[in-house]
């Protein structure tokens, strides 16, 4: 991962974790609501920017594309899915070489 990467990955979830952030210590419904919305945001941004081709994944029978994948995908896959990204975000240069 280059560091243009990581600074473009921040620019676009910075926003977002900062506006869920402020969410999570509001005590009402919509708060909260707001907070979710906000970390599926996050989350769908991790997908759209970590996963550039999926070859092969078929969602009720249809393939589905990298960028169809967080709106398609089964949860557990997507899950799994961003698990890899933010592990990928968080190796040094030296263990992602490894």
């Amino acid at each position: 991962m280059t560091l243009g990467g990581r600074i473009e990955l921040l620019e676009r979830i910075y926003p977002l974790l900062k506006e869920a952030e402020s969410m999570a210590v509001g005590a009402s419904q919509s708060d909260q609501v707001r907070n979710q919305l906000c970390t599926l945001k996050v989350q769908a941004a991790l997908l759209s920017w970590g996963v550039l081709e999926l070859n092969g994944l078929c969602v009720d029978g249809n393939q589905i594309s990298a960028a169809e994948a967080s709106e398609g995908a089964p949860e557990e896959l997507v899950q799994e899915m961003l698990g890899v990204i933010q592990r990928q975000i968080a190796l040094t240069e030296a263990e992602r070489k490894n």
